[in-house]
């Protein structure tokens, strides 16, 4: 059962599937990298509002799964999360 967000006028469930590529699709996340770079966009995005659901971090890729509020865009959140 999906879990519904509540603002004052507003009920919502936004979830998004964001796959983040390095430019070149450079094979460059190894190792403890790995797991630092899943530890450092779970806080930014605890930081900038939203909330990191699932997230996984490849070797030349991320998959991320991320629930943003309706009031931010999707574009200027995720520009901010990879600033």
């Amino acid at each position: 059962m999906r879990e519904w967000n509540n603002q004052t006028h507003v009920k919502w469930y936004c979830r998004y599937h964001i796959v983040i590529v390095p430019k070149y699709r450079r094979k460059a996340m190894f190792g403890a990298m790995r797991r630092e770079v899943g530890e450092i966009l779970k806080e930014l995005c605890r930081r900038f509002g939203g909330e990191l659901i699932e997230g996984h971090a490849m070797v030349d890729h991320v998959h991320m799964c991320i629930e943003i509020p309706p009031k931010e865009s999707v574009a200027h959140f995720i520009g901010k999360l990879k600033g």
